[in-house]
């Protein structure tokens, strides 16, 4: 059985992931060569998904993928998810490689201790105040 530490890092990487592929399928920016890999993608994770809150939360970020909440609540269902089924896990983190590989988008944060807050910020033309 996996921690929460891991679980939690899990679940964070794949909304981290799924989020701006959401986006830039809503927005209509994304070339069909990318929608049609952001779809492949998106695709592959709601086949995974048992956990009806799950597929539920997705659906909401789906059409509303800028709110912080709708992607709060994906990183609990998935959450809860995983602990339900390890096996999703092992998918997870294959599905993470992979999307990483067709996105080309990699960030990672390690933190230790307690009240850190970190940020992480993918493209360009991004302001952070």
């Amino acid at each position: 059985m996996l921690d929460p530490v891991t679980i939690a890092a899990l679940a964070s990487t794949a909304v981290s992931i799924v989020t701006p592929l959401l986006q830039k399928m809503a927005e209509g920016g994304a070339a069909e060569a990318g929608k049609s890999a952001a779809a492949a993608l998106l695709s592959k994770l709601k086949l995974r998904l048992s956990h009806k809150g799950s597929e539920e939360a997705l659906d909401d970020l789906a059409k509303q993928p800028a709110d912080a909440d709708a992607q709060g609540a994906l990183k609990m269902q998935l959450r809860k998810a995983i602990e339900t089924n390890p096996e999703l896990a092992s998918f997870l983190k294959q599905w993470v490689a992979d999307s990483k590989s067709t996105t080309g988008i990699t960030q990672t944060t390690t933190v230790t201790g307690d009240h850190n807050t970190t940020t992480q910020i993918v493209g360009s033309g991004n302001v952070i105040r």
